[in-house]
């Protein structure tokens, strides 16, 4: 989605510069002007309207080939939706004859845009976060859909759709429309890896990770929208290892003992803490036990504060490796 962003000048009949507060809607309409382009509504709103003195203009236009121009910031009125003008970004949408039926290409990009907008605003295309210029004023705009009713249902939910990134349907043509993203099948998110034995690390990848020994064991993967999310678990110490996808290395792993600040085991009566410094993350083997209570990171250290909680001994581990114990007395 490509938007040229080319404001009006600020006047009083078609950017009023009033403040528009908060965002509760958008207003869907059609131009209601056939074969008209989206540069062309433009420059209509900067020159002619305001020459006519006529009260008039939207945020954002969509042409009939899917280019969007954007008059007006969304921070300000457009005079486009009528007493919903104080709460409502409006997108005019073109399109090629008298029956208001949009194109192919002007409708993809109208449901996208509109789709981000919600996203942004928090709206329920739903459940009134979208609307038609006819559910405010009753006039027949957008036309396709106000004669089609079907259609508009149609479009709310391909916007629902397309907000979650699954496919939908245009409905003015039933075209289907795939949201899938393009996935460089060598991405991967993570270049440099350093794990205790025992921790479990998941890969962000555009294609199939592999380890090039046995340090890390594979032991999940999913998909996520196009992206594998595959899960290895350090195995054996080791001071370098690739992983690879498609025989290209996207990132190099080091298997390292644990560091922890104690290493002997201790008592605390009930009610006292603890704090222990490491160099990978610490949970205790029984919370019940030692509560935990905090956790923050410095200078590459995780310091981790506990609560001595109820009687009994409870392990410390950074990964599978047991650093201490501690035994909580009355």
């Amino acid at each position: 989605m490509n938007i040229k962003q080319e404001y009006i000048r600020p006047n009083k009949y078609t950017r009023p510069g009033l403040p528009l507060k908060k965002v509760t809607a958008i207003a869907i309409h059609y131009t209601g002007d056939p074969g008209a382009t989206a540069q062309n509504e433009r420059d209509y709103f900067d020159g002619t309207c305001i020459a006519d003195g006529r009260y008039a203009s939207c945020h954002y236009c969509v042409g009939m080939d899917g280019e969007i121009v954007q008059l007006i910031p969304e921070s300000e009125w457009a005079y486009c939706t009528c007493q919903a003008n104080a709460y409502s970004i409006s997108i005019e949408t073109c399109h090629p004859d008298e029956s208001g039926k949009f194109t192919v290409g002007a409708e993809k990009e109208l449901v996208e845009l509109t789709a981000s907008l919600c996203k942004k605003y928090g709206l329920n295309p739903q459940h009134g976060g979208v609307v038609r210029h006819y559910d405010v004023t009753g006039k027949e705009c957008p036309l396709w859909y106000v004669t089609h009713p079907a259609a508009w249902t149609g479009f709310q939910a391909a916007v629902v759709n397309c907000m979650a990134g699954k496919p939908y349907s245009l409905p003015c043509s039933g075209q289907a429309v795939s949201t899938a993203p393009t996935v460089n099948p060598y991405y991967c998110d993570t270049t440099s890896l350093t794990c205790c034995p025992g921790m479990v690390y998941t890969f962000k990848t555009g294609g199939a990770i592999t380890c090039a020994t046995d340090a890390f064991k594979q032991i999940g993967c999913t998909m996520d929208n196009g992206y594998r999310l595959t899960t290895f678990r350090a195995d054996k110490l080791t001071a370098g290892v690739g992983f690879y996808i498609n025989g290209r290395r996207v990132c190099v792993a080091v298997i390292k003992k644990p560091y922890s600040d104690t290493t002997k085991d201790f008592t605390k009566r009930v009610g006292q803490e603890y704090t222990f410094k490491t160099d990978f993350p610490l949970v205790c083997g029984n919370g019940s036990i030692f509560e935990h209570m905090n956790t923050r990171q410095a200078r590459g250290y995780y310091f981790t504060k506990y609560r001595a909680a109820a009687q009994g001994t409870a392990g410390f581990y950074c990964g599978s490796t047991c650093v201490c114990k501690g035994t909580v007395t009355k």
